[in-house]
């Protein structure tokens, strides 16, 4: 931590550490590695997992130009340390928890270190999980990165970017700065490689390069040239509603017993996501040799299937090919298991934060072929449009949970989900919350 007399600014940032790359060291077994005991890098089964304390002693490298804007700097840690493997909606809900309340005890600007692998999933639920109100005035950003800091420490941080091996030192430098910075108060964003992303629509891609992420939405600001960190960020000055946390107050649920997705591509037979939709539904065809091992409880019941598939009108347009989708729609409904259908999750915004540069996204060229094959009843499929897999995904487990926590059941859960996506939707386009209507709520 640096001397007290060089934080000379007048804002409190609180960075707590919840684990992840970015505070991580390479290990060998149970070991950190050491090249003249366990061989090459190349040669050596090498992990990468987060560290206690590293994070703290990351400060000592923090570009100085960042103390200038700080009155006061907390290093905290979760009690437990995670990989970013280890986020799933259990540790989701917990994280969303912990950051209620810090956010609760403390009135200082947050930042999160935490896994990249799951960092798009992290933000969406801090982003629906974490009300508008609690936040306030203050910022709450994600710091992570591709690779953990190195052992030896540069010598100089100013006047350029961080070098590859200290890159989770630039992505905290970044982060705390932009953490006291006035365009953030009251949003919330994912910091990594000089960009600072909107909370929602994120894909992490599998790259080694300093930007893993494709964002849906237009960016929040843009690291430009070399300069000092706090001279090279260029904001989108805009108050779009994807980067703002939501109203609601209510406890932030996911559901334990899986989102999964489903691609149709140029390849797939649609017969074998009616097959998969009963396979998962019926528990009783797997009992035979290893069904012993995963003994089922309610809570834990495969709850929901996101489908992409590509272009405008979503799906094949054969009546033999809508209704195989159709059935699947039918065997998840009866068994309170929605399907819910997006076109490409990889869709981007243009520049100017267009929407007309999203392509696909709407079940209208079919919904009436759809509504026919189902005997004139409303198809049971829910039209994802062009949200992306990170936010249909927890949508889905969010909208899940809620529904079954109402006793509801059957067909009730897919109107539950439909009527959830219509309300994010509204709240995405006008920033309020629609009233109680029974549905989605």
């Amino acid at each position: 931590m640096p001397p007290i007399d060089q934080m000379t600014g007048d804002q409190d940032v609180r960075v707590h550490v919840l684990g992840g790359t970015v505070v991580g060291g390479e290990w060998v077994g149970s070991e950190f590695y050491d090249e003249s005991k366990h061989g090459p890098r190349d040669d050596a089964d090498i992990k990468v997992l987060p560290v206690a304390g590293k994070a703290e002693a990351m400060m000592e490298d923090v570009d100085m130009h960042v103390w200038q804007r700080i009155a006061r700097l907390r290093v905290t840690e979760a009690k437990k340390l995670l990989d970013s493997a280890d986020y799933d909606p259990s540790n989701l809900m917990r994280i969303v928890r912990e950051v209620r309340t810090i956010l609760a005890d403390d009135a200082s600007h947050l930042v999160l270190a935490a896994g990249t692998d799951s960092g798009a999933f992290l933000m969406h639920a801090l982003a629906e999980g974490i009300p508008a109100e609690l936040l306030g005035d203050r910022s709450l950003l994600v710091a992570v990165s591709q690779h953990h800091a190195s052992p030896n420490r540069p010598q100089s941080h100013e006047g350029r970017f961080y070098p590859e091996d200290n890159e989770a030192v630039g992505n905290l430098t970044d982060a705390i700065y932009l953490a006291t910075h006035e365009q953030m108060r009251g949003k919330m964003g994912l910091c990594c490689g000089g960009i600072l992303h909107a909370p929602r629509g994120l894909h992490k891609i599998n790259t080694d390069g300093k930007h893993p992420f494709l964002a849906k939405y237009q960016d929040i600001a843009v690291s430009i040239g070399n300069s000092p960190v706090d001279q090279r960020w260029q904001f989108d000055l805009e108050d779009r509603h994807e980067r703002l946390p939501r109203k609601r107050t209510d406890d932030y649920l996911l559901s334990l017993g899986g989102v999964e997705t489903w691609t149709l591509t140029s390849t797939s037979n649609y017969e074998n996501l009616a097959k998969a939709m009963w396979g998962l539904t019926h528990p009783a065809i797997f009992r035979r040799g290893w069904a012993s091992w995963f003994p089922r409880k309610k809570a834990d019941e495969f709850c929901g299937m996101v489908v992409q598939a590509p272009g405008v009108s979503n799906l094949r347009h054969s009546k033999s090919n809508l209704e195989k989708v159709s059935v699947a729609a039918e065997i998840g409904a009866e068994a309170g298991t929605p399907l819910v259908i997006i076109s490409d999750p990889l869709q981007t915004e243009d520049g100017a934060g267009s929407k007309r540069a999203v392509y696909g996204g709407s079940l209208r060229a079919v919904r009436g072929r759809l509504d026919r094959i189902a005997d004139g009843a409303s198809s049971l499929i829910v039209d994802g449009g062009d949200l992306s897999r990170t936010e249909a995904t927890m949508l889905m487990s969010e909208a899940v949970a809620r529904a079954r926590s109402r006793k509801l059941s059957g067909k009730e859960v897919v109107t539950y989900v439909a009527g959830f996506f219509e309300r994010y939707r509204h709240w995405l386009e006008t920033g309020e919350e629609e009233p109680s209507s029974g549905t989605g709520t």
